[in-house]
């Protein structure tokens, strides 16, 4: 197990973490959010994780709801005060200025925070979206390689003024009519309070990828021009419940830029006096052909009811729409839904469109077989008081239920409803600790992590000692069958890359013989399918190269207090060589790839910047013909062309000059190269133009390449496409430098 993060602060909220798709971990405190983004380091020799921290500072102002009507001017007259005096309990209504002023927890202070699905394999385009106890909802994006966020809007300003433009009523209602200045102070409370709640957004659920025609996306397959242009219209959607009943709905383009791209979707009221749960189903499986429905969301209110509404697109109306297409739980049984998920269920074939809602309320964990072709309720069940406390957190990945209490017990449920007696299957993971405060619980995407912000409590020692625990939740046998599909690439898969890491570092025996065999070079990752050989091959070069970092680390680990340093300094040699050829290979299938798309294209589209074209296609020539080991005819049947349409206009492999004195720079590396006066200069590992001085660049989350920027070439059709892909060597994504 890996050892715990120290934190500074304690979590104010019950729920307060979140683990991102691309492996970063979110945890919303009162002075800030920490943000740790895990880095699967082969080279480091223990099993604690290895990451960098970020943080988020709270907003040095205090959200103020500007709503045209103030509750001082309410409370000045003394005739009317036990009309306002009710308010004055309402935190919404009437905050305090500090929430808990021993522990410095202010109003402005994080509670929430949720992440995005990335959208898109080649673009770090996840967001973060932060709650305040102020009600504030702000979302972020990543500036950097070390993590750094920047804020992209602040929602609760924007809705602020489209509702004040509106007379407070949302796109899908009618203005509401002036307030007279003449109306009873009754009728002014109840437009204060209206108008108080419609801004108090209290709870946020990201909904999946969407594409430009029905459902979620479905980009898999497409050539790189097809996939290119799908995401440039895909989006998302943020669900924002509010105070008033409403449910508020952003829509986020995935090539996110500036504020710009972000807008009002849809609002829809959803009946209920306070919705405090949110769950988007976002699983493909149970798209229903030949309907309109493009996707569920879940609500869940204070008083224990539950609802399904389905996201309708009329292309007669200009808002899409939002309809209740069922009630899941009717009773008011005053257990709040305190945390809502859909889980992956295996479809039978008599009812395609199956899925299954996870509740937690109170001390119950329920769940819902949900027909969504039919609108039904197919079976319920639910777990006779798992927890001795109200669950305070859940996480899902496939059939494997997490829940949390705040005495810090984790359980771990497994649903099987082919079972007609017991569906449940519940295990202990985490017993319950008095001394213990447990703020929310989350699994890394693929299963394999769980983390726990914890807050000890030792008698009345101050200040409380604060870390994020983790739990090892998977097995080498799941590990393994993840690992060896190519399906996904394997900068997706840090979460597994690091299981495998910390397995080598703690096994005497070494790794598992299907690991062992591909390092050797013995074996490969299978393609499922026959157009996804040539993924397979960088795939299998990828998890190669990895595992022989993996085996460069124990040997530089273990020669310095060996014997036969001789063997090891020729072992760890080999093992340098072994990952420079994997390096060099796929830099070939990246490069070979690139032209083969150049050859496609037609001749207006590619020349329409022909410094920046003419130059990366003749480096990118000059490299197969010099440095490719290859005697493959179609590869050199490209660098043939390549050199036939662009005539040269300089020597082969003096292409280039240096930004600073101008001196021609030889092309001598795919890596770097140097002028004659000794300026030094990165190559973009995409292009491998070089990285000077007048160049924006991007580095890779995972390792040291760089890239230059695709919206320096946008005027370049085909150099902007290869500078939109991932990294060449461990396929992830580039962030700004």
């Amino acid at each position: 197990m890996a050892a715990p993060m120290k934190l500074f602060h304690s979590p104010v909220s019950l729920d307060a973490v979140a683990w991102s798709e691309d492996n970063r971990i979110a945890i919303a405190t009162p002075k800030c959010v920490y943000v740790f983004s895990l880095q699967c380091d082969p080279s480091e020799q223990n099993s604690d994780f290895v990451y960098l921290k970020s943080i988020i500072r709270r907003h040095a102002t205090i959200l103020e709801f500007d709503v045209g009507i103030t509750l001082s001017t309410l409370k000045e007259d003394k005739r009317q005060y036990h009309v306002v005096r009710p308010f004055l309990t309402d935190r919404t209504l009437c905050p305090p200025p500090h929430i808990c002023q021993e522990d410095s927890i202010e109003r402005n202070s994080f509670k929430l925070v949720r992440w995005s699905p990335a959208g898109t394999q080649r673009f770090d385009s996840i967001l973060l979206a932060c709650l305040g106890l102020d009600h504030r909802l702000t979302v972020y994006k990543r500036t950097s390689k070390k993590g750094k966020l920047a804020m992209v809007a602040d929602l609760s300003l924007v809705l602020s003024q489209l509702l004040s433009q509106r007379r407070y009523a949302h796109i899908s209602e009618e203005p509401r009519p002036r307030l007279p200045t003449s109306a009873s102070p009754e009728a002014q409370c109840a437009e204060f309070r209206h108008r108080v709640y419609m801004l108090a957004a209290v709870t946020m659920d990201w909904s999946g990828t969407f594409g430009p025609t029905s459902g979620l996306n479905q980009a898999e397959g497409l050539p790189l021009d097809g996939i290119s242009e799908y995401e440039e219209n895909s989006f998302r959607l943020l669900a924002v419940a509010m105070k008033s009943g409403h449910v508020v709905i952003w829509k986020f383009r995935v090539h996110l830029k500036s504020e710009a791209d972000i807008s009002l979707y849809s609002t829809f009221d959803s009946g209920y006096q306070w919705p405090v749960s949110l769950s988007w189903c976002r699983e493909p499986a149970v798209l229903i052909a030949g309907q309109t429905t493009k996707a569920w969301l879940a609500v869940g209110d204070r008083e224990g009811r539950i609802s399904v509404w389905s996201l309708q697109e009329d292309s007669e109306k200009s808002i899409p729409t939002f309809d209740k297409c069922l009630d899941v739980w009717k009773d008011k049984d005053l257990m709040s839904v305190s945390n809502m998920a859909w889980t992956t269920v295996a479809p039978t074939e008599e009812s395609p469109g199956t899925a299954t809602l996870v509740v937690t309320k109170g001390l119950f964990l329920m769940a819902f077989l949900v027909d969504l072709g039919s609108r039904t309720v197919v079976r319920h069940t639910h777990t006779p008081d798992q927890h001795t406390v109200p669950a305070s957190s859940m996480c899902v990945s496939g059939s494997i239920v997490l829940t949390s209490s705040t005495f810090g017990a984790v359980h771990q449920t497994v649903i099987d409803w082919t079972k007609s007696d017991r569906v449940w299957e519940m295990e202990v993971l985490e017993p319950p600790d008095a001394n213990t405060k447990s703020s929310g619980i989350a699994l890394s995407p693929h299963g394999i992590f769980v983390a726990k912000a914890v807050t000890a409590r030792i008698g009345k020692r101050k200040p409380y000692p604060k870390s994020l625990n983790f739990h090892t939740l998977g097995k080498m046998d799941t590990v393994l069958a993840r690992l060896l599909d190519c399906q996904r690439d394997l900068g997706e898969k840090t979460d597994l890359l690091e299981f495998i890491r910390q397995t080598a570092v703690n096994a005497v025996n070494g790794l598992p013989p299907e690991l062992e065999s591909l390092a050797d070079g013995e074996s490969i990752v299978e393609a499922s399918r026959g157009r996804e050989q040539d993924r397979s091959d960088c795939y299998t070069l990828r998890l190669r190269r990895f595992l022989l970092r993996l085996r460069l680390g124990r040997a530089r680990g273990a020669g310095k207090d060996a014997e036969g340093e001789n063997g090891k300094e020729g072992q760890i040699q080999q093992l340098e060589a072994g990952i420079l050829e994997i390096e060099r290979e796929l830099r070939q299938l990246h490069i070979v790839k690139a032209l083969q798309s150049w050859q496609k294209m037609s001749t207006e589209k590619v020349a329409d910047n022909a410094t920046s074209h003419t130059t990366a296609l003749l480096l990118m020539a000059d490299w197969l013909s010099t440095c490719s080991r290859s005697k493959d005819e179609p590869i050199r049947s490209l660098v043939t062309e390549a050199y036939k349409c662009n005539p040269h206009v300089t020597e082969v492999g003096k292409r280039e000059s240096c930004d600073l004195c101008g001196e021609i720079i030889a092309f001598t590396s795919a890596i770097y190269d140097a002028c004659l006066n000794g300026h030094r200069w990165t190559r973009c590992q995409l292009s491998l133009l070089l990285c000077q001085t007048t160049s924006k660049t991007r580095e890779c989350v995972l390792c040291d390449g760089l890239a230059l920027s695709a919206q320096d070439h946008s005027d370049c059709v085909w150099l902007r496409k290869v500078l939109q892909q991932c990294c060449p060597v461990c396929a992830s994504v580039f962030v700004p430098s």
